[in-house]
C-alpha cells in the first residue's frame, strides 16, 4: 500500500461516524457490516433521491438489442455472463436468488442487502411487477457493501431497486428477435442453416440505482435467462460514473473493485 491509500483511509474511517449518521453520504466502516448497521442504512435509504437522471436506462427492451443498452456518455459500462445450469429447474432456483439479491451470499467480502418483499406476482409467468415492499413507492431499499481500499475499510452503499419483472414477455420477444436476426445472418455468411433454430426465450430481470450520497452514479441489471435449448444463463450489466468531487476522484481507483463485485455476482 503506498502512504496516500494508507493516509485515504484513516481520513476516511476518521470520518466514519459523521458519515454513517449523515442520510446523503457512503458510510465507511472499519469491520463488515452488523445486522443493526445494514437495517439501519436500508431505513434511510427511504429519504434519499437517485442521485443521476438515468433510472431505469438498462431495463431490456429499451436499448438497441437484447444484451445491451445505451449509456450515457462518458460513462463506463461493465459487463459479465456465465452459464449456471440447464432446466426449468435451474432457471427457477436462480430468479428466487436473483430476485431477493442473494447473489453475493456466498463470498466473504461483498454482499447486497434488500428489504423484504411484501408478496410474489402469483402468475410467475406474467409481466408482473414484483416490487412490492414497505418502502414509498413500492421500490426496494437496498444496500451494497464491500471490502475496500487495500482491506482496511469496508464501504456502505445507499440504493433502490428500480424494476423487477418475472418472465417478462418484452425482453423474451427481444432476446428472440436478437436470436433470429443471429440465424439469419449464419445462414447468409456461411451458406448453412445455424446448428440451433431460435425459439421461445424466458427472460426475467431485476436493477437496482445509485441514490445520493453513493460515490458512484450508476445502475446495474440482472438478467436470467432460460434459452430455447435449456441452457440457463445469467448476466450482469452496470453503467456507471465518479458521483461528486470525490467520487470523480477515486472513480479511477474504485474500477477493480468494481469488476469483482460483478463477475463474482456470476460464479
Amino acid at each position: 500500500l503506498t502512504l496516500r491509500t494508507i493516509l485515504l483511509c484513516s481520513l476516511l474511517a476518521s470520518s466514519n461516524e459523521a458519515l454513517s449518521r449523515a442520510p446523503v453520504a457512503t458510510a465507511f466502516h472499519w469491520k463488515r457490516p452488523d445486522d443493526v448497521r445494514l437495517a439501519l442504512a436500508l431505513n434511510r435509504t427511504r429519504d434519499l433521491s437517485f442521485n443521476h437522471p438515468y433510472v431505469g436506462s438498462t431495463q431490456i427492451p429499451s436499448g438497441e438489442y437484447a444484451h445491451r443498452s445505451k449509456h450515457p456518455q462518458g460513462w463506463s459500462s461493465l459487463e459479465f455472463s456465465g452459464n449456471i445450469g440447464r432446466g426449468e429447474a435451474v432457471y427457477h432456483a436462480a430468479l428466487d436468488v436473483m430476485m431477493d439479491w442473494n447473489v453475493l451470499d456466498e463470498v466473504n467480502w461483498a454482499g447486497i442487502r434488500a428489504e423484504p418483499k411484501l408478496s410474489f406476482p402469483s402468475n410467475p409467468r406474467s409481466r408482473t411487477k414484483i416490487s412490492s415492499t414497505q418502502s414509498e413507492g413500492g421500490k426496494r431499499g437496498l444496500c451494497t457493501f464491500a471490502q475496500c481500499y487495500g482491506g482496511f475499510l469496508w464501504a456502505l452503499n445507499p440504493c433502490r431497486q428500480v424494476y423487477a419483472v418475472s418472465d417478462d414477455a418484452a425482453a423474451s420477444k427481444t432476446f428472440s428477435d436478437s436470436a433470429a436476426y443471429f440465424a439469419h445472418a449464419v445462414e447468409e455468411i456461411t451458406g448453412k442453416p445455424p446448428l440451433a433454430k431460435p425459439g421461445k426465450f424466458r427472460v426475467s430481470q431485476v436493477a437496482y440505482a445509485t441514490l445520493r450520497g453513493h460515490l458512484i452514479a450508476g445502475e446495474e441489471r440482472l438478467t436470467l435467462v432460460l434459452a430455447p435449448d435449456g441452457k440457463v444463463s445469467l448476466m450482469v450489466r452496470s453503467i456507471s460514473s465518479g458521483a461528486g468531487p470525490l467520487g470523480r476522484l477515486l472513480f479511477p481507483l474504485m474500477r477493480g473493485m468494481q469488476e469483482r463485485f460483478f463477475r463474482d455476482q456470476i460464479v
